[in-house]
């Protein structure tokens, strides 16, 4: 747009000139100021209904304005940050959100929850990671993993974003990532929000394992048929240009949309549901319990809360920056936060600034009355001991999960004898407030010298490293064949580590608490471990009801000389053969006196006969009272007799 100069005329000055000239400068700053968030896309207008999302499908943000089509030759995938963050969503406060920002390092931590889980099964590792660098957990390029290598192993289950996209360039540079030929893992949103049944998140899994990471969210779509390999192509491959067919061992990626889903406009309709479903949920948080004590899947309940009709979402909460409220008490959040905690939606806020209107109750939850429960166990204890989780055994049970076995992913094999080998519940200590856990026993190969070790923590070799120093010492990395390690391969591969000189020290094998190493005349020797303790996190579901709750059955569920709450035993994990780490008991990881534990569950294990003795002895005392009352009445009676008589009688 141009403006006109006002004319000012010689030796006077022209006011409308002046008036023209302050308006075209008004309209200019007016188009060309910075436009706030709230002017550039679109805003809610307060509408409970859901939008009807019938829009284009845009290949990149930079080509806003071309519009994929079903009839484009090559079909190019279609762009989540285009097409939902180029004119109605802010796709940059979306990407702050507690899914994307783990390798933020800006960004608080939070309590230590589940880790991704580097397993090789070839070396016998089983490493928590995380970039959140949670205590136990050790940071991605710790253990050998820059962005690409952590997107292509735990990408698929995430919601894309973080390493794969907005820090993909972080953590040190990878001369094998292959981002070019990949593209980008861009934040699928219709991972959380579809609500198409044709939507299929374990093809987002198998695309991102395929290397087709700018693919993926079009590939689970449902909008398009995905074919092709981008791990099969060379580094000179551009998906605008048609593959020879010269390498037979090339597998290009390819989409063919599907003409039904577009309108003449070049519009899909995209099935947007505001409230995640708890099948989006799933995907990436399942629990599933194994062994031979693990119930069969149709003997399991849902949490209670899902069968009340409630959805995660109603307690995991979020704004536009997609903060998701985790719900654990202490957990820093905005204003009206603490009430979504278990406590803060039954009770209420019981804090001062509340006031004496708790709000409890919340959603219709029930305010539980605890009668007859000392308050003590208000302030030890988090709700979750009681009511979530399996019951606890006499020896923990063993589960597997979304993101540690790729559950839900096509063609997988889950054997229940594969590692990552998780447990569950072991009570520990959260936060000053004992609670259920999950635990992993680490096991790695690493470095360190033995006169530091109290202050240091081992530097790890990370697994593809160990691999090239076997040689033929390893066992099969082959799920189906999987075994332990034996002593005699530990102590070869020791032995190759040992001629490679570190200045981190020593290498050892770190297992099921324990360390292995070469002793001075090259036998194997083994001791606990100095970081013996495993990494715990929470557990916060399934949430039972108070009929099947810890306690249900009385004090000495827990108050008991055998009670699995206590007593019961913890087996740590061992990739080794034959090898039998010694059990650890619950009273351990609370820190409790056993012998003291047994006096207490011994006395309430007599209360039944204490209570007898005093009852009895108490009607024994009432009768005595009674007939000392009833001999005194008496006494007063004869004593008033007697004196009438002798009136009489003068």
């Amino acid at each position: 747009m141009s403006h006109r100069r006002p004319i000012l005329r010689s030796g006077r000055t022209s006011w409308a000139g002046l008036g023209l000239l302050a308006t075209a400068l008004a309209a200019a700053w007016a188009l060309n100021r910075p436009t706030s968030a709230a002017e550039e896309f679109l805003v809610p207008d307060g509408n409970r209904s859901t939008a009807v999302h019938r829009i284009p499908l845009l290949p990149d943000p930079t080509l806003k304005e071309t519009a994929i089509g079903p009839e484009d030759q090559p079909a190019l995938p279609y762009s989540p940050r285009a097409t939902c963050g180029g004119k109605c969503h802010d796709y940059s406060a979306i990407e702050t959100g507690w899914h994307f920002n783990a390798p933020d390092r800006n960004v608080p931590p939070g309590r230590p929850g589940e880790p991704y889980i580097l397993t090789d099964l070839a070396t016998g590792t089983q490493i928590p990671v995380s970039p959140r660098a949670w205590p136990g957990t050790r940071r991605p390029e710790e253990v050998g993993l820059t962005p690409w290598k952590f997107t292509l192993a735990f990408g698929g289950h995430t919601p894309g974003g973080g390493y794969g996209e907005k820090f993909s360039g972080q953590a040190g540079a990878d001369p094998a990532a292959r981002w070019m030929v990949s593209g980008k893992l861009e934040i699928d949103c219709q991972s959380c929000h579809s609500g198409d049944p044709l939507h299929d998140q374990s093809l987002w899994a198998t695309n991102i394992e395929r290397e087709n990471l700018a693919w993926a969210a079009t590939a689970a779509s449902g909008f398009a048929l995905m074919k092709g390999i981008a791990k099969t192509v060379p580094e000179t491959w551009d998906p605008m240009m048609p593959s020879t067919g010269d390498n037979p061992k090339e597998f290009p990626p390819s989409l063919a949309y599907d003409k039904w889903r577009f309108n003449p406009n070049k519009e899909v309709f995209f099935d947007v549901v505001r409230k995640p479903s708890n099948d989006r949920c799933y995907f990436c948080h399942t629990n599933r319990p194994i062994g031979p004590d693990a119930p069969e899947k149709w003997q399991e309940d849902e949490d209670v809360h899902l069968k009340a009709g409630l959805n995660c979402s109603d307690c995991h909460r979020h704004g536009l920056d997609h903060a998701v409220t985790r719900g654990y008490e202490g957990e820093p959040a905005p204003a009206g936060v603490p009430t979504l905690t278990c406590r803060g939606c039954h009770l209420g806020d019981q804090s001062a600034a509340a006031g004496p209107d708790t709000m409890g109750g919340r959603l219709g939850a029930p305010v539980p009355q605890h009668v007859g429960m000392p308050t003590i166990h208000f302030e030890k204890l988090s709700c979750t001991v009681c009511h979530s989780g399996p019951m606890p055994g006499k020896t923990a049970g063993h589960v597997q999960t979304s993101r540690a076995h790729d559950l839900g992913v096509k063609g997988k094999e889950h054997r229940d004898d594969a590692p990552p080998f998780i447990q569950w519940p072991v009570f520990m200590d959260d936060r000053g407030k004992i609670a259920p856990h999950k635990v992993m026993w680490p096991a790695y190969w690493c470095r360190m010298q033995a006169c530091v070790r109290s202050a240091v923590l081992p530097k790890i070799i990370p697994p593809d490293v160990v691999q090239a120093a076997a040689k033929d010492a390893l066992a099969s990395g082959d799920l189906k064949k999987w075994k332990p390690l034996t002593a005699e391969q530990i102590k070869k591969i020791l032995t190759f580590l040992s001629a490679q000189e570190d200045p981190a020290g020593k290498p050892f094998f770190v297992s099921g608490g324990q360390e292995y190493g070469l002793a001075a005349d090259g036998s194997l020797a083994s001791g606990r471990h100095w970081m013996w303790i495993p990494y715990a996190w929470p557990v916060a579901h399934n949430v039972r009801p108070k009929a099947q709750s810890l306690g249900s059955g009385g004090c000495t569920d827990c108050h008991a000389s055998d009670s699995a709450f206590y007593f019961g035993q913890v087996q740590p994990d061992s990739m080794i053969e034959s090898e039998a780490p010694v059990a650890v008991a619950m009273y351990e990881f609370l820190g409790k006196d056993p012998i003291e534990l047994m006096a207490w569950g011994v006395s309430y294990q007599l209360r039944p006969y204490f209570k007898i003795v005093a009852f009895a002895a108490a009607a024994i005392s009432a009768a005595v009272l009674f007939l000392y009352a009833f001999l005194g009445l008496a006494a007063v009676l004869r004593r008033a007799s007697g004196s009438g008589d002798k009136r009489a009688g003068g």
